[in-house]
């Protein structure tokens, strides 16, 4: 018997025909094939399925990571060489604020110009709201009850409002009355406008918002001088450490074309105001080298400005829009300059946090020396997580939100960081960045009544 011819390989599954061909006998040789066309076919005729099936994947793996993205950056950064510290902090031992204490907590977002600020400036006071547009109360303090959204009693042109005990023995004569002992309201008032721009103010006081008055009337005409600025009025008056002495800032007329080159300007003026050698009608002609008080100087555009008493500093809060796409807010973080409250030159600088949308909490019981900035919005961070500033020491302290277990994350220092820190020098540039000497233009000058 023959056997049979081989194939090759041949699929068992579809023998191949055996017939016997003219002359042979079935089964006596190799078997007769028929004719075969061999045609190429494609596996998959249509690859648009396929297509979408990796589309799909593609889509669910960028979902997963936008998802993810705020754990990822957190982890990258909380591995990025800030080490472990034990520190206790004041408001750790006790709530940062208990009742009816007074408090400020102010937002920073870089979509909109200027912050806003609610604070309870006194024991058991109502709550203010301090912004670009003015001042008005809230209520929801035992002042009494008060329609939301307006002014609730708080005089008109209010632009900016002083708390405390008083400063100066002006003041103290205006507060005389029941409250005197325990409070004192001290503001600034916008009086005069004019069409060049510029405005004049005073200063105000009174034992409550709503009785707040002009110094004149009490210690004398002097007193009541008007502080007049080209721009148009002051956003921001600080009582400080030194006798008679208060902190104004304000938005200047002219400004450079580049944004870079926008900045307001920060002054020292005395309380009450006294004599500047200024003349009568003198109130519009700003120009005037004779005008001019000094020390002033320009810091960042739109900054909140405040002080504290541990460091004895102006700190000026703003975001930085040098580095980077100006039209990008993913660009623009907030930077801390810290400025002798005497001669007014920056001494540090805190920068280059993740701070875009946040909230600055200060008490006057327990956070005097610290800045606290807890994080409402970030892509680089999670939400919740604190930034602590030690204006003393001149240290930053980071600290990742609180879990659901109640666990606290580590405290991580990054103070040896000069990312974070810096300390100013006279040969560092400018304060804000892209401004030249002959650009700024902060004046203020004194008016009589």
């Amino acid at each position: 018997m023959i056997a049979p011819h081989t194939l090759g390989h041949a699929d068992p599954d579809w023998p191949p025909a055996q017939r016997a061909g003219p002359g042979r006998v079935l089964g006596a040789g190799p078997p007769v094939l028929p004719p075969q066309l061999v045609v190429e076919v494609e596996a998959y005729p249509n690859p648009a399925p396929r297509k979408c099936v990796w589309v799909m994947l593609l889509i669910c793996s960028l979902l997963v990571l936008r998802v993810q993205q705020d754990r990822y950056a957190d982890v990258a950064r909380w591995h990025s060489g800030g080490r472990h510290v034990t520190k206790d902090f004041p408001w750790e031992q006790r709530a940062l604020v208990a009742g009816d204490e007074p408090f400020e907590a102010t937002l920073f977002t870089p979509t909109r110009l200027g912050a806003s600020t609610f604070q309870r400036p006194l024991f058991g006071a109502d709550v203010i709201t301090v912004g670009t547009g003015g001042v008005s109360r809230l209520g929801l303090g035992k002042g009494g009850a008060t329609e939301r959204g307006g002014s609730g009693g708080i005089p008109d042109e209010v632009t900016a409002l002083l708390a405390g005990s008083g400063s100066g023995a002006a003041a103290g004569e205006s507060c005389q009355g029941s409250n005197a002992s325990k409070s004192c309201y001290m503001a600034v008032q916008r009086v005069q406008s004019f069409e060049n721009g510029s405005s004049c103010s005073r200063f105000v006081a009174g034992a409550s918002l709503d009785t707040m008055q002009s110094l004149a009337g009490t210690a004398g005409e002097e007193a009541g001088s008007m502080v007049c600025v080209e721009g148009t009025g002051i956003h921001s008056a600080l009582p400080t450490r030194t006798v008679d002495k208060v902190a104004v800032a304000w938005e200047p007329l002219r400004q450079t074309s580049s944004r870079r080159g926008r900045h307001s300007c920060l002054a020292m003026v005395d309380f009450p105001p006294k004599a500047w050698g200024a003349r009568t009608g003198d109130a519009h002609r700003s120009s005037s080298n004779t005008l001019k008080l000094r020390p002033s100087r320009t810091i960042v555009h739109d900054s909140t400005v405040l002080y504290d008493n541990a460091s004895r500093a102006i700190v000026t809060v703003g975001f930085d829009r040098c580095p980077g796409d100006l039209t990008s807010l993913g660009s623009a973080k907030l930077i801390v300059h810290q400025f002798d409250a005497q001669t007014l030159e920056p001494r540090w600088a805190y920068h280059s946090l993740p701070l875009q949308v946040a909230w600055l909490l200060r008490s006057p019981q327990r956070s005097d020396g610290f800045l606290i900035f807890t994080v409402a919005e970030s892509q680089e961070v999670s939400v919740g997580t604190t930034f602590v500033i030690d204006l003393v020491n001149h240290e930053v302290y980071e600290q990742g939100p609180t879990g659901r277990s109640g666990r606290k994350p580590p405290l991580l220092s990054l103070s040896h960081h000069t990312l974070y820190v810096t300390e100013v020098r006279p040969e560092d540039q400018p304060i804000p960045c892209g401004i030249t000497e002959g650009e700024a233009s902060c004046v203020l000058w004194r008016s009589k009544p």
